[in-house]
């Protein structure tokens, strides 16, 4: 169904317009037309006027007069009314008024007239008010001078020179679609406040009315958190929510740290909210508190603070009306308090309507109608910019229908929020589509991408503006300018030729690189407009592309490589100090440079496996105290975090040990470094409350048997309160993890230790081989705003609760015949042997050992005159019973292709003798990675399958008594070489992996 656009055309104008020519402006330089407008005309106008006095100089070169009459001998362009127009309705002000109407006609006369809403406010400003004379003459400067504003300020105004300017088509009869065509932040991190404020009003944005009702609870803090506590949300501990300030702010900055949240049930705080209304519309005073969301001259907004899902009221009255139903737990309670608010609003002032969100845990609707005084703003979700997968558009249309069933009005609220997330979302043609599809949607908010929320996205080469302070501004312009260029002409209505605005765009914006350019943001526009599948579950809150679909399907290497090439062939085609450089830079510098960064990691890692093993620990436990400073520790392998959507280090380092012992439990040690350590965010006290929203460390552990998307949670902050959880479909705060868990704060930096039993996250410690999946994520909230950041051992490309794609743990060696996990420096020799002459002899020059976090680093450079291989011998498996265990199990990496390993081996069997064997299990393979390899002593060796092939059966082992690595290089060219191993073990249960002959 298509937008019906608002064009009206009177009598009046008809007649006054028929027959007429095209009227020329300016020709060859000369213009005999004038800007007219009233005398003392309102600061709108005069506005106007100078907007087009400044376009007529820039795109034609004329020096434009504005007068307060028509001159004789010249014509006039009327901006606004006039008393030398005819006294007609289309000249009438008060048929423009509230409507942001605006009429372009030209008289008989050959004048041209603009007429629309004289406003008295300063149109450099937020208001929303009727600025329909103002977006009238805008309509004049785009539509006949042929100017574009794709940005702020002169940077993204764009036009060709023009010798003769004319209008044609009038007239031109608008109105917007959308009363509200708002959005937040309204100011653009890369320029400034007033081209910010400036560009709003040229993209014909906010509308006459507010689009939003959100956080309208906040301020009833105030007067009631000692008067009436019985007001706010009963917690599990009996306690109120009350709310928390962030730490160094004063109450009256209203700095919430964690909102307040209250008893809908309770019909004092209804009784209380209705005489807030009252109070407010009476101008009595008493209303003074309401500072955010109060009522205005069309609205009174109603909705929870966020986070309410999280934080509901235990009583028994709010809890009975919270259902099991997906999206719609709390639908009953939140709405049936609009409702009621409502029907006092309908009954006392029938000329206001009540504005609410569904949103959260009451996203879907109530089982009840709402009256018809409520107008219903859908927090959609999925968020917009996901709508170049069906399956996403449609999950809205099945929510929109939901609605429209049970409310009259419906506006929407959009999220254009990447997030941390650096990836290009051009989607034009969607834009455009989707705001004229729905008639019955008339009002629109956008949530913008802040500079709080992407302030650390990965890499980001373009900084946040220190001119802002500590004001958000809009984050991701040019991640997403052509998308938001068409939303809001879209929600205008007026009719758009995409495809040709977007050849105009390119050939202005870019100019001699617009053929490149055009390459590259339509190959961009139909990847991301044409998302043909998306595994992920588009009813699930917050749903988005996995990183999976977002570098592997959508953005690939190939495409990768396009668009890189297409860029790069821009740049040369423009001249480096010229406009289009600098734009084609903002480009690359706004987003497309970490966005490649970020995808071309990604694809590099999914090529490799976060998969780990852990052997068993023979050394004391730990004491748990968070200092990281016992023996335990310093024999274990070392992870560390990276970027929470992106393989890539962090600007806050996190690592981390883990170990297992046969006392049952795992041992996690967690080091973080923060600066900003002083301003940590730690409002959580309590256990079991909203901890991840503090400085904190979650750990996400699953098993195989567990449902999908099921978990286990332990989350600490820095203070060491803990929340434990698990989600089986829903979040259950009464497990209790029985973690051992300390954290230790120091100057610029704070650890933290834990000691778990495997059994309460679902290992049988008695099991053999025992694989857990986890994750830990780090909430970093310390230090301003733009020092806050994301990140995990393993990136989530989302919400840390995706733990769809956990590495697998794997605990072994317990039990095993013998075990060399280079926890500690033993007994292990590194040799040469050198032929010299048909001669082998021994050395110990040329090669060295590095013993690190349980790990070792072997090095052994080959000369160039010699003929030599390296012999590793691992002493501490002499004496492994191969009665109990044969199977010889090797965990390396060999980052080297130039290098061969051989595992050599000696045992005595059962008749007394010795037996010699080997294999060749790494032959010139890269393994960047750690690699397993397994084989058995008695059967995979050269020697007994030479036996094998006589028909004669294996001997029987007794014990080992020697084990060698011997490595030789193709390569002799005097440069050392490396290979790293993890362990050795001599196990009946082999963990994974396979023979190498």
């Amino acid at each position: 169904m298509k937008r019906v656009f608002f064009v009206f055309f009177s009598l009046a104008s008809a007649l006054l317009s028929a027959n007429l020519s095209a009227a020329v402006i300016v020709e060859n330089g000369n213009s005999n037309h004038d800007i007219v407008i009233r005398d003392k005309a309102p600061k709108t106008t005069r506005y106007a006027a100078d907007e087009l006095k400044t376009y007529l100089k820039k795109v034609t070169g004329i020096e434009a007069k504005i007068l307060t009459a028509k001159k004789t001998g010249r014509k006039a362009i009327y901006i606004g009314a006039h008393p030398e127009l005819p006294k007609t309705a289309d000249f009438d002000p008060a048929k423009y008024l509230g409507r942001e109407r605006f009429r372009i006609a030209e008289l008989p006369s050959g004048d041209i007239s603009i007429m629309g809403a004289d406003c008295k406010d300063d149109p450099v400003g937020r208001k929303g008010r009727d600025f329909g004379l103002l977006f009238g003459t805008y309509e004049f400067i785009e539509r006949f001078l042929g100017v574009r504003w794709y940005t702020p300020g002169e940077f993204g105004e764009a036009f060709e020179p023009l010798k003769k300017i004319e209008t044609s088509g009038l007239p031109i009869d608008q109105k917007p679609a959308y009363f509200a065509r708002s959005y937040w932040p309204f100011k653009w991190n890369e320029f400034s406040a007033e081209e910010s404020l400036v560009f709003n009003r040229r993209v014909r944005a906010f509308g006459t009315r507010s689009g939003s009702a959100n956080h309208t609870m906040q301020d009833f803090y105030f007067p009631y958190h000692e008067t009436r506590p019985d007001f706010f949300a009963l917690r599990l501990d009996g306690k109120r929510e009350f709310g928390k300030f962030r730490p160094g702010t004063k109450p009256a900055e209203r700095r919430w740290a964690g909102y307040p949240h209250y008893c809908l049930t309770n019909p004092d705080f209804l009784k209380a909210y209705c005489n807030a209304i009252d109070d407010y519309y009476a101008k009595n005073g008493k209303a003074k508190f309401w500072k955010e969301m109060h009522p205005d001259d069309y609205f009174v907004y109603v909705m929870p603070d966020d986070c309410f899902n999280l934080n509901q009221c235990y009583c028994k009255n709010c809890q009975a009306m919270i259902t099991n139903k997906p999206r719609a737990e709390m639908s009953n309670l939140v709405f049936s308090f609009v409702k009621k608010v409502a029907e006092h609003v309908q009954k006392k002032y029938p000329d206001k309507k009540v504005l609410t969100n569904p949103y959260e845990s009451y996203y879907y609707p109530p089982d009840f109608k709402l009256p018809d005084n409520v107008i219903v703003s859908i927090c959609a979700d999925p968020y917009f910019l996901f709508y170049g997968s069906k399956k996403f558009r449609d999950s809205f249309e099945k929510t929109l229908k939901m609605w429209s069933a049970k409310a009259k009005e419906v506006t929407i609220w959009h999220y254009y929020l990447p997030y941390r997330d650096a990836y290009p979302y051009q989607m034009p043609h969607i834009a455009d589509r989707w705001y004229r599809a729905y008639p019955q949607i008339r009002g629109c908010f956008i949530e913008l991408n802040d500079t709080g929320l992407a302030g650390q996205l990965a890499g980001r080469e373009m900084k946040i503006n220190p001119a802002y302070k500590k004001e958000k501004t809009v984050a991701d312009l040019g991640q997403n300018y052509l998308t938001f260029y068409f939303s809001m002409k879209a929600m205008w209505g007026a009719p758009v030729d995409v495809d040709a605005e977007l050849d105009r765009h390119y050939k202005l914006f870019y100019g001699p690189a617009a053929p490149e350019m055009k390459r590259f943001f339509t190959l961009m526009i139909g990847r991301w407009e044409n998302v043909k599948s998306t595994q992920g579950d588009v009813e699930k809150m917050f749903a988005k592309f996995s990183g999976k679909e977002l570098y592997e399907e959508i953005y690939t290497d190939k495409v990768l490589d396009q668009l890189e090439d297409a860029i790069a062939k821009a740049e040369k085609m423009v001249s480096a100090d010229s406009i289009y450089a600098r734009r084609i830079a903002w480009v690359r510098k706004s987003h497309f440079n970490d966005f490649v960064k970020v995808a071309r990691a990604y694809q590099r890692d999914a090529k490799l496996s976060n998969d780990t093993v852990l052997t068993v620990s023979t050394a004391k436990p730990p004491v748990i105290d968070g200092k990281l400073d016992d023996p335990f520790w310093k024999g274990l392998p070392e992870y560390k975090f990276r970027l929470a959507n992106a393989p890539l280090p962090p600007r806050y380092e996190t690592k981390f040990k883990m170990g297992f012992r046969a006392d049952g439990n795992l041992y996690i040690g967690v080091r973080a470094h923060d600066p900003d350590i002083l301003s940590a965010k730690l409002v959580c006290k309590d256990r079991d409350t909203a901890v991840y929203n503090d400085d904190s460390m979650e750990f996400f552990f699953r098993t195989d048997d567990m449902p999908a998307k099921a978990l286990r949670n332990i989350t600490v902050n820095q203070n060491g309160v803990i929340l434990d959880y698990t989600k089986f479909g829903k979040m259950d705060r009464t497990w209790n993890s029985a973690a051992a868990i300390k954290v230790f704060r120091g100057k610029d930096f704070y650890s933290l230790e834990m000691a778990i039993p495997l059994k309460e996250i679902g290992i049988d410690p008695e099991s053999v081989n025992p694989l857990l999946r986890m994750n830990i994520c780090r909430n970093k909230c310390s230090g301003v705003g733009q020092n806050y950041e994301k990140s995990c051992w393993i990136p989530v490309y989302g919400n840390f609760h995706n733990v769809m794609h956990l590495p697998a743990v794997l605990m072994v060696g317990k039990g095993d015949a013998a075990l060399e996990d280079f926890s500690s420096v033993n007994k292990t020799f590194l040799k040469r042997h050198v032929t010299v002459k048909g001669k082998s002899k021994a050395v110990k020059d040329n090669c060295r050992l590095k013993y690190e976090n349980g790990e070792l680093q072997v090095f052994i450079t080959y000369p160039k005159e010699e003929n030599s291989y390296g012999d590793l011998t691992l002493t501490k498996l002499n004496g492994a019973d191969l009665e109990k265990a044969r199977t010889v199990e090797i965990r390396f990496k060999n980052p080297d292709p130039a290098l061969d390993h051989m595992a050599c081996w000696s045992y005595t069997g059962k008749d007394g003798k010795n037996h010699s064997d080997w294999i060749r299990f790494s032959s010139r393979e890269i393994h960047p990675n750690f690699s397993i390899r397994t084989f058995d002593i008695t059967r995979d060796g050269y020697n007994a399958k030479k036996r094998a092939i006589k028909k004669l059966p294996p001997f029987e082992p007794a014990r080992l008594t020697y084990f060698a690595i011997y490595t030789r290089s193709i390569k002799r060219d005097g440069k050392e070489r490396s290979y790293t191993l993890d362990y050795v073990r001599v196990t009946e249960h082999p963990a994974s992996g396979k023979k190498k002959d």
